[in-house]
């Protein structure tokens, strides 16, 4: 380091203050904070100061409405939310040890990963090596690609539409979009139909960050035709759900209507005009500096895309 400068002490960042801190910004006050943590309102109150003059700046403004984070203390605040993330997979992992577990799997999918593909490849998975536990969060593509970047996910899955900057990506699944509509609907007349055709009716569909969403409103964009969103929903399975009682139609990949089409009464309905190939994708931060639990799962999910080659992707 330049003479002259000088660095705070890395041992001075005390966990526990750090969770008083961070609870103190993402409540507003350090009243609750402290009842968060399971300590005194004075107790808090003290270690923030002394955290303050360690720091030498202040981080947290403090008024009658709470407190707020000053902007060192936004930055501080989103390292210690990620030291505080580290250390609670650091804690899993090693209780994991302590359980008799040899691995550990961190892998963070979408939405269409887990109603699709990702739950019978995971079976398989523990099936070849029961004693890797697996540590999986269903969650939005954008948030999966950045917990790969930041260090918190090993693996992640995510639509072919998502940005992934200098990540490594394979294809891990492939699907074909379709309309899925009430028996008996007017698009069930033919054996097939066009975006526009479908886009007439209400629309059941994810929210829009996720990456289906925003594969279907580029293809709609794409042709001139408005999306008309009757309600928007977490899951396929709900978008079904609402598709049977009649308030409105869904797209959706194939492979994700199929188990809802009997259950639900639904039916099939192709899309003619657009290319209606959905792709999602394995993705790493460096494939050769996997952990072997890591690579063993790319390695099945390769096989997994390779044996569905050639599969017809429509179907009436």
């Amino acid at each position: 380091m330049p003479a002259g400068l000088s660095s705070t002490n890395l041992l001075r960042y005390d966990i526990t203050t750090l969770r008083v801190f961070a609870a103190a910004v993402e409540h507003g006050s350090l009243t609750a904070s402290a009842d968060r943590v399971g300590m005194s309102l004075p107790a808090a109150s003290k270690r923030i100061r002394e955290l303050e003059e360690h720091l030498r700046i202040p981080v947290l403004c403090r008024s009658k409405q709470g407190v707020t984070p000053t902007l060192a203390g936004q930055t501080l605040y989103r390292h210690t939310v990620s030291l505080l993330t580290g250390l609670e997979h650091l804690s899993v992992a090693m209780n994991d040890f302590t359980r008799g577990a040899s691995e550990h799997l961190r892998l963070w999918a979408s939405s269409s990963a887990f109603s699709s593909f990702l739950p019978s490849l995971l079976v398989e998975y523990s099936r070849r090596y029961p004693s890797v536990v697996l540590d999986l969060e269903d969650v939005l593509s954008h948030n999966a690609q950045a917990a790969i970047a930041d260090g918190r996910a090993e693996l992640a899955i995510v639509g072919a539409n998502t940005a992934l900057g200098d990540l490594e990506s394979i294809v891990c699944h492939q699907d074909t979009l379709i309309a899925v509509v009430p028996n008996g609907h007017p698009l069930t007349r033919a054996p097939a139909a066009t975006l526009r055709e479908c886009l007439n009716s209400d629309l059941i569909s994810l929210y829009r960050e996720t990456s289906l969403m925003r594969q279907i409103a580029t293809l709609a964009e794409e042709r001139g035709a408005m999306l008309k969103i009757r309600a928007q929903v977490r899951n396929l399975d709900a978008m079904c759900r609402m598709v049977s009682l009649g308030l409105g139609i869904a797209i959706m990949p194939r492979l994700s209507a199929k188990p809802h089409l009997r259950t639900f009464g639904l039916s099939i309905v192709r899309l003619l005009d657009i290319d209606v190939e959905r792709r999602l994708l394995l993705v790493m931060k460096s494939r050769q500096h996997l952990s072997c639990a890591a690579e063993r799962f790319v390695r099945l999910a390769e096989a997994h895309v390779g044996s569905k080659a050639g599969v017809p992707g429509h179907e009436t």
